[in-house]
C-alpha cells in the first residue's frame, strides 16, 4: 500500500511538473535541447530512426496540425478557468480570449513569413522551376533558406501551453473552490466552478500529452532535418513571441491581463 502510494505520489509530481514548471525553465531545456539535436544533425550522426522520415505518422497526423490541436485546448482552458477567477464577468473572458488570438496571429504570421522567404531567396537545381514545389515534384533540389517552421511552432506551443495552464496549478484551483465555497456572494459560482473541474482535469491530460509530444517531435527535427541556423533561428522566434507577450506586454501596456492575474478579482472578493 505504502509503495502504491508513493508511485502515484511520483506520477503526480511529475505531471505537475511537466505542466506547472516555469516557462523559462522549458526554454532553456528547449534550447539546450536544439544545440545538441543540431550539432548531431550537423556531423551526419543521428542514428536512423522511424522518425527520419518525413512522412511518419506523428510528423503527418500531429505536427502539421500541432497548432489546431493546441487551440483545441487553448480556448476550453481559458475560458473555463477565466469563468472562475473573473467572477463570470463575460467581458472580461473575452479579454483572456484574446491572448489565443494573439497567438493564432503569431502563427500565422510568421509561418506564412518563412514561406515567403524561403520562395524569395530560394532557387531550384534547374532554372526552369522557380517555386519549391514545382522545383522538388520534378526530381530537383531546391537551395534556400527554410527556417524551422516545425521547431518554432512546438517550442511556442510548450510555451504558450505553459503560460495558459498556469491558473489550473492545483493549489490555485483549490484555493478558488475554497474561496467559492464559504462565500455567499459567490455562490452563483459553484456550479461553474464543478463543472470546470472536472473538464478541465480532462484539459491537464490533454495539455500534458500535447507538451511531452510537442517536445518529442522537436528533438526529432532537430536530429534529422533543417540546417543549425534555420532551426535556431526558428527557436530564437519563438522564444522572442513569447517573452515580448507574456513577459512584456501582457499586464503591462495593454488591456490583455496575464494569466495568472485573473485570478485576483475573484480573491479580492
Amino acid at each position: 500500500m505504502a509503495f502504491s502510494k508513493s508511485v502515484q505520489l511520483c506520477k503526480r509530481k511529475a505531471f505537475d511538473y511537466i505542466l506547472y514548471s516555469p516557462p523559462l525553465i522549458k526554454a532553456q531545456f528547449l534550447f539546450v535541447m536544439v544545440i545538441i539535436a543540431s550539432v548531431i544533425c550537423s556531423i551526419s550522426y543521428a542514428p536512423h530512426t522511424y522518425f527520419d522520415n518525413r512522412n511518419n505518422l506523428l510528423n503527418q497526423v500531429f505536427v502539421k496540425f500541432s497548432w489546431g490541436w493546441t487551440l483545441l485546448l487553448l480556448v476550453p482552458v481559458v475560458m473555463l478557468s477565466s469563468y472562475v477567477y473573473e467572477k463570470a464577468s463575460k467581458v472580461d473572458v473575452l479579454h483572456n480570449l484574446f491572448r489565443v488570438a494573439v497567438a493564432h496571429a503569431i502563427w500565422y504570421t510568421w509561418t506564412t513569413v518563412f514561406v515567403i522567404l524561403d520562395h524569395a531567396v530560394g532557387t531550384c537545381s534547374n532554372e526552369m522551376y522557380e517555386l519549391r514545389p514545382a522545383c522538388y515534384s520534378n526530381g530537383y533540389t531546391w537551395y534556400g533558406f527554410d527556417i524551422s517552421g516545425h521547431t518554432f511552432l512546438l517550442s511556442y506551443c510548450i510555451l504558450v501551453i505553459t503560460e495558459e495552464c498556469t491558473p489550473l496549478s492545483p493549489n490555485l484551483w483549490q484555493q478558488a473552490g475554497s474561496k467559492i465555497s464559504n462565500s455567499v456572494e459567490l455562490k452563483h459560482l459553484k456550479m461553474p466552478y464543478k463543472v470546470s473541474t472536472f473538464v478541465l482535469s480532462i484539459l491537464q491530460f490533454y495539455a500534458v500529452i500535447l507538451i511531452l509530444l510537442s517536445t518529442l517531435m522537436t528533438l526529432t527535427t532537430n536530429l534529422y532535418f533543417h540546417t543549425m541556423p534555420e532551426k535556431i533561428l526558428g527557436f530564437i522566434i519563438a522564444v522572442a513571441c513569447w517573452y515580448i507577450t507574456y513577459a512584456r506586454i501582457y499586464g503591462h501596456i495593454c488591456w490583455i491581463p496575464k494569466p495568472d492575474t485573473s485570478k485576483k478579482k475573484l480573491f479580492s472578493q
